[in-house]
């Protein structure tokens, strides 16, 4: 039965604890409802829900005979649970499921409860009380209609390597016939968000091996480097940007380009600035985000006259072939984010030594548009942006190949078709549909009207307005625009005081690796000291494990914190997949959970010690061939003068 007292209490805590859920709840509470929910007797005396929907179906929500067995029978049926087990339930009337989950796991568990019906949500409201969900479990709730942008979002948060293989959907009983259309739909964007998770991971997999070499050879390359934060801004809501793709359309289109010129702010990806210069066409800037990219696709005479945009993980082939201005923006990775924090924290000018990310979809061409983006221009004009096939062809021509041909029969087995952008349809391929759907998100997300797609073919960015590339130049490149001229002005991101911090860093990086590999030694011995105590045929001898663990989280929250730590474990991910999806399948005996612990443990930091201490062997060499050093050349500030000096005079007075 309803209690009104219970349902004010319910409210209460959703108003404290979930605001925008209330809010939520509210606006739905004011459309028309389709269902009607009312109490029918079950087995005994309980009380069951049920609903009767618009056309008069009765539909009841929880088992007859008691949904405290269906509970019981379903967590049986699953066996031993996982800690950090991930959990999306499909519908409230799961509620008894929910209770069982958390008494065995308590914090040791996520959960995401959605409820399609607004009126389900309430009949519990009314009649359970909802206090321990609402300020103890770690639940996120939604309820009705949902952004499929922040649906997708939260459920990819859920997604872990460690957790992959125990991530349990539950729907409710009869919530399949009740919401069919909207249930197919949840399902579909779960399974989005799980193939985008392993397509990213099989991404980071293939470049784990050249990563940590990349990051160590390129890290120096921030000391005179440039920044994207101190570009945010530059046209001024002025100018156009014209973001320059490589799709097959480009050898249609690309000699138009020429009347943007000077016009426009022009940024190419890496594969269209060959043929780009090729046509004596001069992008203001290139982007490159790969880390395998072969060093033939910037082999131009004119390649180092175009800023590039970059980060430190790109080939390091590339960085050294391009003499010219990097601007760079940043990832999390290590030890680039610290040291360029660090850096940052001793600068007097931190706007321009600020670390920006470049948000994409795993495209260079997500990147560009995200960069065209920063700069604040009045139009995005996509070009070459065709993310699917022309006469079988992935690419224009001059851009891997003079001629580019067939794509292989492996490739074309992957491909499957989408809305073209003349109406037709059109051959793409996974990857190429996951970046359009990138762009497409972003620009409905934020509501973006600007973007103009100047594409000769391909697929349909829905959001875009669809125009020729000449009529686009002709309606927004009306005025005279010089980015030469903005970036000769510009200083280096790092002042003085940074560059010394930053010198500090970079010259005790070996050091910093040398520390990584001792504590790794230590952590190994540890751990083999514990599989003896689970090897052991004596009772489990808990005080001498108890001070082990203490030992040994020490050195795990070492290896959690430390940027030498966490940078050569980041060049292990293939290791990483495989070790850590079973991290958490416990075994039901206790010294075997010890014994598996230990074996894992011991595996791992062997594995750290020897990676760490090639990394420093690299790190130890590359010093000595990259060697920084601060000059009078580096003093771009007033106040970078007065530092100079000041530490002369303490220098000379040292002395």
């Amino acid at each position: 039965m309803k209690n009104e007292e219970l349902y004010k209490k319910n409210m209460s805590l959703l108003r404290e604890k979930f605001p925008s859920l209330l809010d939520k709840i509210m606006k739905e509470k004011r459309k028309e409802s389709e269902l009607q929910v009312e109490e029918v007797a079950g087995s005994g005396e309980r009380l069951l829900p049920q609903v009767i929907t618009k056309e008069g179906r009765k539909l009841v929500l929880n088992g007859v005979y008691g949904e405290e067995e269906r509970a019981s029978c379903k967590i049986e049926s699953w066996g031993k649970l996982p800690h950090s087990m991930p959990i999306f339930f499909y519908g409230f009337a799961n509620l008894e499921l929910m209770k069982k989950i958390y008494e065995a796991l308590k914090e040791d568990c996520i959960m995401y409860i959605y409820e399609p019906s607004i009126e389900i949500l309430e009949y519990y409201l009314y009649r359970e009380d909802m206090e321990p969900l609402l300020t103890e479990w770690p639940v996120f709730i939604d309820v009705g209609e949902y952004n499929e942008i922040d649906f997708k979002n939260t459920v990819a948060g859920m997604i872990q390597v460690d957790t992959l293989a125990s991530f349990k959907i539950e729907i409710a009983p009869n919530y399949e016939i009740l919401f069919e259309e909207n249930l197919s739909k949840t399902i579909s964007l779960i399974k989005d968000a799980y193939h985008n998770y392993m397509v990213n991971w099989e991404t980071m997999k293939r470049y784990t091996d050249v990563v940590g070499n990349n990051i160590l050879k390129n890290m120096h390359y921030l000391f005179h480097g440039y920044g994207i934060q101190q570009l945010k801004g530059a046209l001024n809501h002025e100018f156009p940007a014209i973001v320059v793709s490589a799709g097959p359309s480009l050898n249609k289109n690309i000699n138009d380009l020429k009347a943007a010129v000077g016009k426009a702010c022009i940024i190419a990806v890496d594969t269209a600035i060959k043929p780009l210069l090729n046509h004596g066409i001069k992008p203001d800037f290139f982007a490159i985000v790969d880390g395998l990219k072969p060093t033939s696709l910037m082999d131009h005479p004119q390649i180092s006259e175009i800023p590039m945009i970059t980060a430190v993980i790109v080939a390091d082939g590339i960085m050294n072939l391009h003499t010219g201005k990097k601007i760079f923006y940043t990832g999390e990775t290590e030890p680039e984010a610290s040291m360029w924090d660090e850096s940052m924290a001793r600068s007097a000018h931190k706007k321009a030594a600020k670390r920006m990310l470049l948000p994409s979809g795993g495209s260079v061409a997500n990147s560009a548009f995200s960069f065209a983006r920063l700069l604040d221009p009045t139009e995005i004009i996509l070009v070459g942006q065709d993310l699917a096939l022309k006469n079988d062809r992935t690419h224009a021509d001059g851009t891997f190949k003079e001629k580019m041909g067939r794509a292989d029969d492996e490739v074309m087995e992957k491909t499957f078709l989408v809305d073209g952008i003349r109406g037709n349809k059109v051959k793409t391929l996974p990857d190429f549909n996951k970046y359009r759907e990138w762009f497409e998100d972003v620009i409905k997300r934020d509501g973006m009207k600007n973007v103009i797609d100047a594409t000769q073919g391909g697929a349909k960015i829905h959001g875009t307005r669809i125009m020729t590339l000449r009529k686009a130049i002709e309606k927004y490149c009306t005025k005279e625009f010089d980015m030469g001229k903005i970036l000769s002005e510009l200083p280096e991101m790092f002042d003085y005081s940074a560059k010394c911090k930053f010198l500090e860093e970079y010259t005790g990086f070996p050091e910093s690796l040398g520390t990584v590999e001792k504590n790794a030694d230590k952590a190994y011995r540890l751990y083999k000291k514990m599989l003896k105590i689970g090897e052991s045929e004596n009772d489990m001898d808990v005080e001498a494990l108890t001070s082990l663990l203490k030992k040994i989280k020490k050195l795990n929250d070492f290896m959690n914190e430390d940027k030498g730590a966490l940078f050569v474990q980041g060049t292990m991910e293939h290791l990483n997949f495989v070790m850590r999806m079973g991290i958490y399948q416990e075994e039901e005996d206790e010294k075997a959970n010890v014994r598996q612990m230990a074996k894992e443990g011991m595996a791992m930091n062997l594995f750290i010690k020897s990676g760490a201490h090639t990394l420093k062997e690299q790190a130890e060499e590359l010093l000595g061939e990259k060697k920084l050093e601060i000059t009078k050349e580096d003093i771009h500030y007033p106040i970078d003068r007065l530092v100079w000096q000041l530490r002369e005079r303490k220098e000379k007075a040292w002395k």
